[in-house]
């Protein structure tokens, strides 16, 4: 498998604590391969996600290597929009109920492909409009995740947004016609 592209992101430092025999694998591997500790691990990291299988919501199924590349962004709050589209059991309790906010909320989605009955089938997330509300939505989800009540929720409602951001806001959510 070739070397994943070097991000143009930079790199972070991770801190692990690890048995010595697999310290001692993983410098194996870097000799036979000739690389460095870190391109072994990564290696390693490219090698399970292309072998693990994850079910979209949808039904379908994907790598977790297309589920990153899916769903990877520098941007938190398109990532965390995108996980809950693809992939929602792999959000923290905190993306959960960031999700759970976006989704319940009723503006920050865009319905497509009605059924029969006229209902959509198909979300897709008005993302700017997310981003430019981004510091209320993680308020939000976070205030619904240190809730000792698990049974309660709260939504953003338009008044909340008017509240926060202004009045043009909800108009600026209807002129936004980007997604993704």
């Amino acid at each position: 498998m070739p070397r994943p592209k070097k991000s143009e992101q930079p790199s972070v430092n991770v801190s692990l604590r690890i048995d010595p025999k697999i310290k001692f694998a993983i410098e194996l591997l870097a000799r036979e391969q000739k690389r460095s500790i870190t391109g072994v691990i990564e290696w390693a990291v490219m090698q399970a996600l292309q072998g693990q299988i994850v079910r979209t919501p949808s039904g379908n199924e994907i790598t977790m290597l297309e589920l990153m590349d899916l769903t990877w962004s520098p941007d938190e709050a398109e990532r965390v929009t995108m996980l809950g589209i693809f992939s929602p059991h792999t959000l923290n309790h905190e993306e959960t109920c960031i999700w759970t906010v976006i989704r319940s909320s009723g503006i920050f989605l865009r319905g497509e492909n009605p059924d029969a009955r006229g209902m959509a089938t198909t979300y897709v997330p008005k993302m700017n409009f997310i981003k430019t509300v981004w510091p209320l939505l993680k308020a939000r989800g976070k205030t619904l995740a240190d809730w000792p009540n698990i049974y309660q929720t709260t939504i953003l409602t338009e008044g909340d947004l008017i509240a926060e951001f202004g009045e043009d806001i909800m108009k600026e959510a209807e002129d936004r016609k980007s997604v993704v």
